[in-house]
């Protein structure tokens, strides 16, 4: 307001320059910018791995699928969901790498919020877990998941991955683990060791619940289905207008 008659020389750029400011902003305020914490869901089954900040979370997944994720020694490496897909059985599994969970974050601390309203659309849960730190942080993430309601959810399975056992002094402690979250299937592993991944991967399949039903046709392939789903189901998986005209299967 103070130099509206400079149109030239240096007033004159930075009045031009603040007109543009301005335009610039009106755009800004007409686009509504996508959640940067929002997953395409790919595969058949998607997978949360859950914990604190460094419990392994990242070199798990990286050391599964060898997708090129960051994989650090200090806490908060992982900022958003990381997805990777890995085939197990031959259906493809999307794997999340979620950014730590801290005390507080069904109140939003920490992107809490954020990351549990991805944790609930997930198919199923792996919590990780360093055997190395004490058992309330795992304890504090289940906490968590239960205040905002995921858990208890019969159809959301969960299963710990025990980490760094190569750290491990006393072998005992596994058996400590398996004591106090009883209620889940334990799996020990080292991700920098690539220990047990493969019990890892079996444990996930099972979590699934899926059966694989190869067509005729394509003995290669499998398609997934649920544990006592109907024949019309793989029908459908084929194709819409097959289970329309579909009479009879045999089945071997």
């Amino acid at each position: 307001l103070e130099i509206p008659h400079y149109t030239s020389g240096p007033y004159g750029e930075i009045r031009a320059w603040l007109q543009e400011e301005i335009e610039r902003t009106r755009i800004k305020r007409q686009i509504k910018a996508a959640d940067f914490f929002a997953v395409k869901k790919e595969g058949q089954f998607q997978v949360g791995f859950l914990g604190q900040p460094s419990t392994g979370k990242s070199s798990i997944i990286k050391a599964l699928s060898h997708a090129q994720i960051k994989v650090a020694a200090y806490a908060f490496t992982t900022l958003k969901p990381q997805p990777a897909i890995i085939p197990i059985n031959g259906i493809d599994f999307q794997l999340l790498d979620l950014p730590g969970l801290i005390e507080n974050a069904s109140q939003g601390k920490g992107l809490g919020k954020r990351i549990l309203s991805v944790v609930h659309n997930v198919d199923g849960i792996v919590f990780v877990m360093d055997i190395t730190k004490p058992f309330e942080e795992l304890n504090q993430i289940i906490h968590e998941l239960t205040q905002t309601g995921i858990i208890p959810l019969k159809n959301k399975p969960a299963i710990i991955a025990v980490n760094k056992i190569d750290l491990l002094e006393n072998p005992r402690n596994i058996e400590e683990v398996k004591k106090e979250f009883n209620e889940y299937k334990i799996i020990p592993i080292s991700a920098t060791q690539s220990k047990n991944l493969s019990q890892l991967k079996d444990a996930i399949w099972e979590m699934s619940g899926f059966i694989r039903i190869y067509s005729k046709g394509d003995m290669k392939k499998p398609i997934a289905l649920w544990k006592g789903a109907p024949v019309k189901d793989f029908a459908s998986k084929i194709h819409k207008e097959f289970v329309e005209k579909f009479k009879e299967a045999k089945i071997t």
